[in-house]
Protein backbone atom coordinates (compact mmCIF):
# COMPACT_ATOMS: atom_id res chain seq x y z
CA UNK A 1 0.00 0.00 0.00
CA UNK A 2 1.52 3.16 -0.94
CA UNK A 3 1.36 5.54 2.13
CA UNK A 4 2.87 8.53 0.98
CA UNK A 5 0.22 11.46 -0.46
CA UNK A 6 3.05 13.08 -2.83
CA UNK A 7 3.80 9.46 -4.74
CA UNK A 8 0.08 8.92 -4.92
CA UNK A 9 -0.80 12.36 -6.63
CA UNK A 10 2.29 11.54 -8.59
CA UNK A 11 1.17 8.48 -9.80
CA UNK A 12 -2.10 9.77 -10.15
CA UNK A 13 -0.59 12.85 -12.64
CA UNK A 14 1.54 10.03 -14.33
CA UNK A 15 -1.91 7.40 -15.05
CA UNK A 16 -3.95 10.35 -15.78
CA UNK A 17 -1.57 11.72 -18.49
CA UNK A 18 -0.49 8.40 -19.62
CA UNK A 19 -4.46 7.59 -20.03
CA UNK A 20 -5.26 10.77 -22.00
CA UNK A 21 -2.77 10.45 -24.20
CA UNK A 22 -3.26 6.91 -24.89
CA UNK A 23 -6.38 8.22 -25.98
CA UNK A 24 -5.54 11.02 -28.06
CA UNK A 25 -2.96 8.84 -29.77
CA UNK A 26 -4.90 5.94 -30.40
CA UNK A 27 -7.46 8.51 -32.21
CA UNK A 28 -4.80 10.12 -33.79
CA UNK A 29 -3.09 7.05 -34.75
CA UNK A 30 -6.65 5.96 -36.60
CA UNK A 31 -7.23 9.62 -38.34
CA UNK A 32 -3.45 9.36 -39.59
CA UNK A 33 -4.29 6.05 -40.97
CA UNK A 34 -7.57 6.63 -42.21
CA UNK A 35 -5.79 9.56 -44.63
CA UNK A 36 -3.06 7.24 -45.50
CA UNK A 37 -5.14 4.18 -46.78
CA UNK A 38 -7.41 7.09 -48.58
CA UNK A 39 -5.02 8.42 -50.08
CA UNK A 40 -3.32 4.83 -51.20
CA UNK A 41 -7.12 4.02 -52.50
CA UNK A 42 -7.18 7.21 -53.81
CA UNK A 43 -4.27 6.05 -56.20
CA UNK A 44 -5.39 2.70 -56.72
CA UNK A 45 -8.77 3.91 -58.11
CA UNK A 46 -6.78 6.58 -60.27
CA UNK A 47 -4.65 3.43 -61.30
CA UNK A 48 -8.08 1.40 -62.09
CA UNK A 49 -9.77 4.39 -64.26
CA UNK A 50 -6.75 4.55 -66.55
CA UNK A 51 -6.27 1.24 -66.82
CA UNK A 52 -9.75 0.71 -67.18
CA UNK A 53 -9.34 3.59 -70.83
CA UNK A 54 -7.10 0.64 -72.46
CA UNK A 55 -10.20 -1.86 -72.56
CA UNK A 56 -12.50 -1.38 -75.98
CA UNK A 57 -15.01 -2.55 -77.73
CA UNK A 58 -14.97 -3.98 -80.91
CA UNK A 59 -18.27 -4.99 -82.56
CA UNK A 60 -18.33 -8.57 -80.42
CA UNK A 61 -15.21 -8.28 -79.01
CA UNK A 62 -13.36 -6.83 -76.18
CA UNK A 63 -9.70 -5.89 -76.56
CA UNK A 64 -7.47 -4.59 -74.09
CA UNK A 65 -3.94 -2.99 -74.82
CA UNK A 66 -2.47 -3.97 -71.23
CA UNK A 67 -0.63 -6.62 -72.34
CA UNK A 68 0.60 -5.41 -75.71
CA UNK A 69 2.02 -2.01 -73.59
CA UNK A 70 3.79 -4.26 -71.19
CA UNK A 71 3.27 -2.14 -68.19
CA UNK A 72 6.80 -2.68 -66.41
CA UNK A 73 4.71 -2.96 -62.89
CA UNK A 74 2.79 -5.77 -63.40
CA UNK A 75 6.17 -7.46 -64.88
CA UNK A 76 8.79 -6.66 -62.33
CA UNK A 77 10.33 -9.56 -60.32
CA UNK A 78 10.05 -7.67 -57.28
CA UNK A 79 6.84 -6.29 -55.62
CA UNK A 80 4.45 -6.67 -59.07
CA UNK A 81 1.19 -5.31 -59.09
CA UNK A 82 -1.47 -7.34 -60.14
CA UNK A 83 -4.50 -6.66 -62.34
CA UNK A 84 -7.44 -9.24 -63.96
CA UNK A 85 -10.18 -8.73 -66.56
CA UNK A 86 -13.10 -10.98 -66.18
CA UNK A 87 -16.52 -10.78 -68.32
CA UNK A 88 -19.51 -10.69 -66.91
CA UNK A 89 -19.64 -14.43 -67.33
CA UNK A 90 -16.70 -15.06 -65.11
CA UNK A 91 -14.07 -15.92 -68.52
CA UNK A 92 -10.96 -14.65 -67.48
CA UNK A 93 -9.88 -12.23 -70.43
CA UNK A 94 -6.55 -11.20 -69.17
CA UNK A 95 -4.45 -10.76 -66.11
CA UNK A 96 -0.53 -10.37 -65.34
CA UNK A 97 1.77 -12.97 -65.55
CA UNK A 98 2.60 -12.84 -62.24
CA UNK A 99 -0.83 -13.68 -61.38
CA UNK A 100 -0.90 -17.31 -63.17
CA UNK A 101 -2.90 -19.83 -61.75
CA UNK A 102 -4.21 -17.57 -58.99
CA UNK A 103 -7.84 -17.48 -58.74
CA UNK A 104 -9.30 -13.93 -57.25
CA UNK A 105 -12.21 -13.71 -55.02
CA UNK A 106 -15.22 -12.15 -56.00
CA UNK A 107 -15.07 -8.71 -55.98
CA UNK A 108 -16.90 -5.91 -58.30
CA UNK A 109 -18.07 -2.21 -57.88
CA UNK A 110 -18.55 0.23 -60.10
CA UNK A 111 -16.70 3.42 -61.67
CA UNK A 112 -18.67 5.50 -59.43
CA UNK A 113 -18.16 3.72 -56.28
CA UNK A 114 -15.15 0.96 -56.72
CA UNK A 115 -14.77 -2.14 -53.77
CA UNK A 116 -11.86 -1.71 -52.29
CA UNK A 117 -10.64 -4.28 -49.50
CA UNK A 118 -7.45 -5.37 -47.91
CA UNK A 119 -6.14 -8.82 -49.28
CA UNK A 120 -3.37 -10.59 -49.35
CA UNK A 121 -1.02 -11.05 -52.77
CA UNK A 122 0.08 -14.54 -54.80
CA UNK A 123 2.87 -14.21 -53.09
CA UNK A 124 2.14 -13.61 -49.51
CA UNK A 125 2.49 -9.85 -49.17
CA UNK A 126 -0.19 -7.83 -47.47
CA UNK A 127 -2.11 -5.46 -50.24
CA UNK A 128 -5.21 -3.52 -51.02
CA UNK A 129 -7.58 -4.67 -54.44
CA UNK A 130 -9.71 -2.77 -56.08
CA UNK A 131 -12.99 -4.07 -58.37
CA UNK A 132 -14.81 -2.09 -60.86
CA UNK A 133 -17.54 -3.50 -63.52
CA UNK A 134 -17.95 -1.00 -66.52
CA UNK A 135 -18.73 -1.62 -69.95
CA UNK A 136 -15.79 -0.69 -72.53
CA UNK A 137 -16.42 2.25 -74.92
CA UNK A 138 -15.73 2.26 -78.63
CA UNK A 139 -13.47 5.79 -78.33
CA UNK A 140 -11.67 4.41 -75.37
CA UNK A 141 -14.44 5.91 -72.57
CA UNK A 142 -15.22 3.44 -70.20
CA UNK A 143 -19.15 3.32 -69.69
CA UNK A 144 -21.24 1.77 -66.42
CA UNK A 145 -22.65 -1.51 -67.33
CA UNK A 146 -26.61 0.16 -67.02
CA UNK A 147 -25.73 2.65 -69.86
CA UNK A 148 -26.03 2.56 -73.35
CA UNK A 149 -23.40 2.36 -75.66
CA UNK A 150 -22.63 3.93 -78.56
CA UNK A 151 -25.47 2.05 -80.60
CA UNK A 152 -28.14 0.08 -80.33
CA UNK A 153 -26.01 -2.89 -81.25
CA UNK A 154 -23.55 -2.45 -78.90
CA UNK A 155 -25.65 -1.54 -76.33
CA UNK A 156 -27.39 -5.35 -76.44
CA UNK A 157 -24.11 -6.78 -76.40
CA UNK A 158 -23.58 -8.12 -72.63
CA UNK A 159 -19.65 -6.76 -72.99
CA UNK A 160 -19.55 -5.73 -69.52
CA UNK A 161 -16.05 -6.18 -68.02
CA UNK A 162 -14.96 -6.58 -64.20
CA UNK A 163 -11.31 -5.21 -63.42
CA UNK A 164 -9.31 -6.15 -60.62
CA UNK A 165 -6.27 -4.48 -59.61
CA UNK A 166 -4.24 -5.23 -56.71
CA UNK A 167 -0.95 -3.68 -54.69
CA UNK A 168 0.60 -4.18 -51.79
CA UNK A 169 0.77 -1.69 -48.80
CA UNK A 170 4.09 -2.61 -47.45
CA UNK A 171 5.28 1.01 -47.96
CA UNK A 172 1.84 2.10 -45.95
CA UNK A 173 2.62 -0.63 -43.33
CA UNK A 174 5.82 0.72 -42.96
CA UNK A 175 4.95 4.29 -42.32
CA UNK A 176 2.04 3.57 -40.38
CA UNK A 177 4.79 1.71 -37.97
CA UNK A 178 7.03 4.76 -37.87
CA UNK A 179 3.71 6.85 -36.88
CA UNK A 180 2.93 3.96 -34.09
CA UNK A 181 6.55 4.20 -32.92
CA UNK A 182 6.75 8.04 -32.89
CA UNK A 183 3.53 8.72 -31.15
CA UNK A 184 4.43 6.02 -28.79
CA UNK A 185 8.05 7.49 -27.99
CA UNK A 186 6.41 11.01 -28.07
CA UNK A 187 3.56 10.47 -25.79
CA UNK A 188 6.12 8.61 -23.27
CA UNK A 189 8.28 11.52 -23.53
CA UNK A 190 5.23 13.65 -22.49
CA UNK A 191 4.55 11.63 -19.87
CA UNK A 192 7.84 11.71 -18.18
CA UNK A 193 8.26 15.68 -18.69
CA UNK A 194 4.39 15.71 -16.87
CA UNK A 195 5.70 13.66 -14.08
CA UNK A 196 8.91 15.90 -14.01
CA UNK A 197 6.44 19.07 -14.02
CA UNK A 198 4.28 17.69 -11.45
CA UNK A 199 6.86 16.72 -8.92
CA UNK A 200 7.72 20.53 -7.83
CA UNK A 201 4.14 21.23 -8.20
CA UNK A 202 2.85 18.78 -5.67
CA UNK A 203 5.49 19.41 -3.54
CA UNK A 204 4.12 23.07 -3.39
CA UNK A 205 0.86 22.51 -3.12
CA UNK A 206 1.66 19.55 -0.24
CA UNK A 207 3.57 22.19 1.94
CA UNK A 208 0.62 23.63 3.70
CA UNK A 209 0.81 20.01 5.15
CA UNK A 210 3.88 19.70 6.01
CA UNK A 211 3.43 23.25 7.67
CA UNK A 212 0.46 21.81 9.92
CA UNK A 213 2.49 18.21 10.82
CA UNK A 214 5.30 20.76 11.80
CA UNK A 215 2.93 22.35 13.86
CA UNK A 216 1.20 19.48 15.39
CA UNK A 217 4.07 18.22 16.56
CA UNK A 218 5.29 20.65 18.63
CA UNK A 219 2.11 20.81 20.76
CA UNK A 220 1.85 19.71 24.32
CA UNK A 221 -1.12 19.14 27.07
CA UNK A 222 0.52 23.10 27.72
CA UNK A 223 -0.44 24.27 23.83
CA UNK A 224 -3.70 22.69 23.71
CA UNK A 225 -5.78 25.62 23.33
CA UNK A 226 -3.49 27.44 21.23
CA UNK A 227 -5.33 27.14 17.47
CA UNK A 228 -3.48 25.69 13.83
CA UNK A 229 -2.94 29.27 12.30
CA UNK A 230 -5.08 28.69 8.72
CA UNK A 231 -4.71 32.00 6.62
CA UNK A 232 -2.58 30.42 4.69
CA UNK A 233 -4.09 27.21 3.85
CA UNK A 234 -5.73 25.97 0.64
CA UNK A 235 -9.37 25.30 1.01
CA UNK A 236 -8.85 21.56 0.36
CA UNK A 237 -6.68 21.71 4.08
CA UNK A 238 -8.97 24.26 5.83
CA UNK A 239 -11.43 21.89 6.72
CA UNK A 240 -8.74 19.33 7.99
CA UNK A 241 -7.61 22.44 10.08
CA UNK A 242 -10.56 23.36 10.88
CA UNK A 243 -11.43 19.47 12.28
CA UNK A 244 -7.76 19.34 14.13
CA UNK A 245 -8.98 22.37 15.81
CA UNK A 246 -12.21 21.14 17.00
CA UNK A 247 -10.09 17.80 17.82
CA UNK A 248 -7.18 20.10 19.87
CA UNK A 249 -10.62 21.42 22.00
CA UNK A 250 -11.88 18.09 22.70
CA UNK A 251 -8.62 17.07 24.11
CA UNK A 252 -8.03 20.28 26.17
CA UNK A 253 -10.77 19.69 27.88
CA UNK A 254 -10.97 16.01 28.30
CA UNK A 255 -7.32 17.15 29.69
CA UNK A 256 -8.98 19.68 32.18
CA UNK A 257 -11.71 16.72 32.92
CA UNK A 258 -8.96 14.22 33.75
CA UNK A 259 -6.93 16.54 35.88
CA UNK A 260 -10.07 18.00 38.27
CA UNK A 261 -11.09 13.99 37.87
CA UNK A 262 -8.04 13.63 39.88
CA UNK A 263 -8.33 16.19 42.24
CA UNK A 264 -12.03 15.77 42.93
CA UNK A 265 -10.88 11.88 43.43
CA UNK A 266 -8.37 12.90 45.81
CA UNK A 267 -10.31 15.00 48.08
CA UNK A 268 -13.60 13.02 47.94
CA UNK A 269 -11.43 10.08 49.18
CA UNK A 270 -9.05 12.42 51.82
CA UNK A 271 -12.53 13.30 53.64
CA UNK A 272 -13.26 10.16 54.77
CA UNK A 273 -9.82 8.35 55.21
CA UNK A 274 -9.45 12.06 57.40
CA UNK A 275 -12.43 10.60 59.76
CA UNK A 276 -11.12 7.19 60.00
CA UNK A 277 -7.61 8.90 60.69
CA UNK A 278 -9.11 11.01 63.43
CA UNK A 279 -11.14 8.77 64.77
CA UNK A 280 -8.77 5.99 65.65
CA UNK A 281 -6.29 8.27 66.38
CA UNK A 282 -8.72 9.36 69.14
CA UNK A 283 -9.36 6.07 69.97
CA UNK A 284 -5.82 5.48 70.91
CA UNK A 285 -4.91 8.54 72.80
CA UNK A 286 -5.93 6.38 76.40
CA UNK A 287 -7.51 3.24 77.33
CA UNK A 288 -11.50 3.21 76.89
CA UNK A 289 -13.90 1.52 77.72
CA UNK A 290 -15.44 -1.69 75.85
CA UNK A 291 -18.65 0.36 74.46
CA UNK A 292 -16.54 3.34 73.12
CA UNK A 293 -14.19 1.33 71.68
CA UNK A 294 -17.32 0.05 69.79
CA UNK A 295 -18.41 3.28 68.94
CA UNK A 296 -15.42 4.10 67.51
CA UNK A 297 -15.26 0.84 65.43
CA UNK A 298 -18.97 1.57 64.11
CA UNK A 299 -17.73 4.98 62.79
CA UNK A 300 -14.85 3.74 61.32
CA UNK A 301 -17.26 1.08 59.90
CA UNK A 302 -18.92 3.38 58.23
CA UNK A 303 -16.70 5.93 57.16
CA UNK A 304 -15.58 2.76 55.27
CA UNK A 305 -18.64 2.25 53.48
CA UNK A 306 -19.26 5.19 52.72
CA UNK A 307 -15.69 5.11 51.14
CA UNK A 308 -17.03 1.91 49.32
CA UNK A 309 -19.85 3.88 47.40
CA UNK A 310 -17.14 6.02 46.28
CA UNK A 311 -15.22 3.51 44.73
CA UNK A 312 -17.71 1.03 43.59
CA UNK A 313 -19.28 3.67 41.67
CA UNK A 314 -16.00 5.11 39.85
CA UNK A 315 -15.65 1.56 39.10
CA UNK A 316 -19.18 1.87 37.46
CA UNK A 317 -18.12 4.73 35.62
CA UNK A 318 -15.22 3.99 34.79
CA UNK A 319 -16.65 0.12 33.07
CA UNK A 320 -18.99 1.94 31.50
CA UNK A 321 -16.55 4.38 30.04
CA UNK A 322 -14.82 1.45 28.38
CA UNK A 323 -18.14 -0.31 27.04
CA UNK A 324 -17.53 -2.81 29.52
CA UNK A 325 -20.98 -2.57 31.00
CA UNK A 326 -23.81 -4.75 29.04
CA UNK A 327 -27.76 -4.39 29.68
CA UNK A 328 -29.74 -7.45 30.82
CA UNK A 329 -33.07 -7.03 29.56
CA UNK A 330 -36.30 -8.47 31.62
CA UNK A 331 -39.84 -7.76 32.19
CA UNK A 332 -39.68 -5.77 35.37
CA UNK A 333 -42.50 -4.08 37.76
CA UNK A 334 -41.92 -0.84 38.29
CA UNK A 335 -43.82 -0.18 41.76
CA UNK A 336 -41.44 -2.85 42.49
CA UNK A 337 -38.65 -1.84 41.98
CA UNK A 338 -39.02 1.61 43.35
CA UNK A 339 -39.74 0.12 46.73
CA UNK A 340 -36.81 -1.50 46.64
CA UNK A 341 -35.40 1.18 45.96
CA UNK A 342 -37.01 3.26 48.49
CA UNK A 343 -36.70 0.39 51.42
CA UNK A 344 -33.04 1.67 53.04
CA UNK A 345 -34.03 5.44 52.87
CA UNK A 346 -37.06 5.30 54.71
CA UNK A 347 -35.11 5.79 57.87
CA UNK A 348 -33.31 8.96 56.72
CA UNK A 349 -36.03 10.11 55.44
CA UNK A 350 -37.70 9.80 58.81
CA UNK A 351 -35.24 11.57 60.28
CA UNK A 352 -35.17 14.35 58.76
CA UNK A 353 -38.78 14.85 59.09
CA UNK A 354 -39.74 14.71 55.35
CA UNK A 355 -43.32 13.79 53.80
CA UNK A 356 -43.47 11.47 50.81
CA UNK A 357 -46.17 11.23 48.61
CA UNK A 358 -46.09 8.62 46.71
CA UNK A 359 -48.09 8.10 42.72
CA UNK A 360 -46.39 4.91 40.65
CA UNK A 361 -49.23 2.94 38.99
CA UNK A 362 -49.54 -0.49 40.00
CA UNK A 363 -49.60 -2.23 36.75
CA UNK A 364 -46.63 -0.34 35.35
CA UNK A 365 -43.96 -3.05 33.80
CA UNK A 366 -40.91 -2.04 31.61
CA UNK A 367 -38.44 -4.00 29.29
CA UNK A 368 -34.97 -2.99 31.30
CA UNK A 369 -32.13 -4.34 33.70
CA UNK A 370 -34.17 -4.26 36.82
CA UNK A 371 -30.19 -4.40 38.74
CA UNK A 372 -29.18 -1.29 36.40
CA UNK A 373 -33.05 0.15 36.93
CA UNK A 374 -32.31 -0.40 41.03
CA UNK A 375 -28.92 1.27 41.05
CA UNK A 376 -30.58 4.40 39.05
CA UNK A 377 -33.45 4.92 41.27
CA UNK A 378 -31.49 4.33 44.57
CA UNK A 379 -29.36 7.43 43.37
CA UNK A 380 -32.18 9.42 42.44
CA UNK A 381 -34.20 9.12 45.57
CA UNK A 382 -30.89 9.15 47.53
CA UNK A 383 -30.12 12.78 46.32
CA UNK A 384 -33.73 13.82 46.68
CA UNK A 385 -33.49 12.55 50.21
CA UNK A 386 -30.06 14.21 50.80
CA UNK A 387 -30.75 18.00 49.30
CA UNK A 388 -34.31 17.97 50.73
CA UNK A 389 -34.54 20.84 53.28
CA UNK A 390 -35.51 19.40 56.50
CA UNK A 391 -39.29 18.76 57.21
CA UNK A 392 -39.95 18.96 53.30
CA UNK A 393 -41.62 16.89 50.46
CA UNK A 394 -40.74 14.20 48.08
CA UNK A 395 -43.18 13.22 45.57
CA UNK A 396 -42.93 10.01 43.74
CA UNK A 397 -44.60 9.76 40.36
CA UNK A 398 -44.68 6.60 38.21
CA UNK A 399 -47.17 7.04 34.65
CA UNK A 400 -46.86 5.65 31.55
CA UNK A 401 -48.26 7.37 28.00
CA UNK A 402 -47.38 6.86 24.41
CA UNK A 403 -45.49 3.51 25.28
CA UNK A 404 -43.14 5.37 27.19
CA UNK A 405 -42.94 4.94 31.11
CA UNK A 406 -42.16 8.01 32.87
CA UNK A 407 -40.33 8.11 36.72
CA UNK A 408 -40.90 11.48 38.01
CA UNK A 409 -38.78 12.37 41.72
CA UNK A 410 -39.46 15.52 43.13
CA UNK A 411 -37.82 17.20 46.39
CA UNK A 412 -38.21 20.81 48.11
CA UNK A 413 -35.47 23.02 49.23
CA UNK A 414 -33.36 23.28 45.87
CA UNK A 415 -30.97 25.85 46.08
CA UNK A 416 -29.68 25.40 41.99
CA UNK A 417 -30.46 28.16 39.49
CA UNK A 418 -32.14 27.19 36.38
CA UNK A 419 -29.28 27.84 34.54
CA UNK A 420 -26.94 25.73 36.77
CA UNK A 421 -29.25 21.99 36.64
CA UNK A 422 -27.27 21.29 33.91
CA UNK A 423 -24.06 20.88 36.15
CA UNK A 424 -25.81 18.34 38.51
CA UNK A 425 -25.16 15.58 35.62
CA UNK A 426 -21.16 16.14 36.06
CA UNK A 427 -18.95 14.52 37.90
CA UNK A 428 -18.08 15.46 41.45
CA UNK A 429 -20.83 18.28 41.69
CA UNK A 430 -22.85 18.84 43.87
CA UNK A 431 -26.61 20.79 44.43
CA UNK A 432 -25.21 21.62 47.68
CA UNK A 433 -22.27 23.40 48.47
CA UNK A 434 -22.55 22.87 52.58
CA UNK A 435 -22.14 19.32 51.98
CA UNK A 436 -18.92 19.60 50.11
CA UNK A 437 -16.23 17.97 53.02
CA UNK A 438 -18.98 15.66 54.66
CA UNK A 439 -17.84 12.69 52.56
CA UNK A 440 -21.39 11.58 52.49
CA UNK A 441 -21.83 12.24 48.76
CA UNK A 442 -19.55 12.55 46.62
CA UNK A 443 -21.41 14.20 43.52
CA UNK A 444 -20.92 11.05 41.32
CA UNK A 445 -24.69 9.67 41.95
CA UNK A 446 -26.48 11.52 38.97
CA UNK A 447 -23.88 10.81 36.55
CA UNK A 448 -23.86 7.38 36.85
CA UNK A 449 -27.86 7.11 36.81
CA UNK A 450 -27.25 9.53 33.49
CA UNK A 451 -24.66 6.84 32.26
CA UNK A 452 -26.94 4.13 33.25
CA UNK A 453 -29.84 5.17 31.55
CA UNK A 454 -28.35 5.34 28.08
CA UNK A 455 -26.90 2.01 28.56
CA UNK A 456 -30.40 1.43 29.03
CA UNK A 457 -31.88 3.02 26.12
CA UNK A 458 -33.80 5.64 28.50
CA UNK A 459 -33.59 9.07 29.06
CA UNK A 460 -33.08 10.99 32.32
CA UNK A 461 -33.47 15.03 32.77
CA UNK A 462 -33.29 17.44 36.19
CA UNK A 463 -34.67 20.69 36.09
CA UNK A 464 -35.24 23.39 38.96
CA UNK A 465 -37.53 26.15 39.52
CA UNK A 466 -37.03 29.17 41.28
CA UNK A 467 -39.73 27.95 44.49
CA UNK A 468 -36.78 25.53 45.35
CA UNK A 469 -37.99 22.61 43.95
CA UNK A 470 -35.57 20.36 41.93
CA UNK A 471 -37.16 17.08 39.88
CA UNK A 472 -35.69 14.51 37.52
CA UNK A 473 -37.19 12.62 34.87
CA UNK A 474 -36.71 9.44 33.75
CA UNK A 475 -37.98 7.85 30.86
CA UNK A 476 -37.87 4.23 29.03
CA UNK A 477 -39.84 2.17 26.71
CA UNK A 478 -42.57 -0.03 28.96
CA UNK A 479 -45.12 -2.14 27.07
CA UNK A 480 -48.31 -3.94 28.59
CA UNK A 481 -52.05 -3.05 29.68
CA UNK A 482 -50.56 0.19 30.78
CA UNK A 483 -49.39 1.42 28.13
CA UNK A 484 -52.54 3.84 27.99
CA UNK A 485 -52.51 7.45 25.95
CA UNK A 486 -53.79 8.86 28.72
CA UNK A 487 -52.89 8.94 32.73
CA UNK A 488 -54.07 6.65 35.19
CA UNK A 489 -54.97 7.54 38.72
CA UNK A 490 -52.84 5.23 39.70
CA UNK A 491 -52.08 5.20 43.96
CA UNK A 492 -51.21 8.12 45.75
CA UNK A 493 -51.12 9.03 49.06
CA UNK A 494 -49.14 10.94 51.39
CA UNK A 495 -47.06 8.58 54.07
CA UNK A 496 -44.32 9.73 56.74
CA UNK A 497 -41.00 8.20 55.35
CA UNK A 498 -41.35 4.70 57.07
CA UNK A 499 -44.81 3.93 55.10
CA UNK A 500 -43.36 2.37 52.28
Amino acid sequence: MIRSLRTRLLLGVGAGSMAVLVVAGLVLYALLRAALVGEFDASLDADARTLATLVEQEGTRVKSEMAERAMERFQRAARPDYYELRLRDGTVLERSTRLSGHDWEPIAGTLERPEIRFATLPDGRPGRMIGVTFTPGRDGDPVAPDEPGPDSVAASLPMAVTLVLARDTLDLDRALGRIRMLLVVVFGAAVIAALAIAAPIVRVGLRPLRAISTRIEAIDSRTLTAPLASADAPAEVQSVIDCLNGLLRRLDAAFRRERAFSANVAHELRTPLAGLLGTIEVALTRPREAAEYRHALATCLEICRQTEGIVENLLSLARIDAGQSAAHRRTVRLDDVLGRAWTPLAGPAESRGLGILWNVDPDLTADTDPDKLLLILRNLLDNAVTYADSGGTIDVVAKARDGVATIVIGNTGSRLAPHEVARAFDRFSRGDASRQATGSHAGLGLPLSKELAGLLGASLSATSDDGGRFEVRLEIPCHGEVERTTEQPGRESRMNANER
